[in-house]
């Protein structure tokens, strides 16, 4: 929920630097960056996981945190991994 909430947020224009729910994303995101695991994927779900990594990558590419870039690498760098060859994720 954090993550559909945070692209709501983004999409109207807020971002973790600027906007009325300033706050609100820096915990939403700093919340989302605590769930990470070693291997990149928030979330225990694949779908949760999809989800938090679209959510990531707008948070970085609208703010432009240079902190946010690692996590949000991270969350691609897993999904690609994950992939399988007919294009699922993980579930083989």
């Amino acid at each position: 929920m954090t993550a559909l909430a945070t692209l709501a947020l983004l999409g109207a224009g807020d971002s973790t630097k600027f906007g009325k729910h300033k706050g609100n994303m820096q915990r939403a995101v700093s919340w989302l960056k605590s769930k990470q695991d070693a291997n990149g994927c928030i979330g225990p779900h694949r779908y949760e996981a999809g989800i938090t990594l679209a959510a990531m990558a707008e948070a970085y590419g609208i703010s432009n945190d240079p902190e946010l870039r690692p996590v949000a690498q991270k969350c691609v760098d897993w999904a690609v991994k994950s992939q399988c060859p007919a294009g699922g994720w993980d579930y083989a």
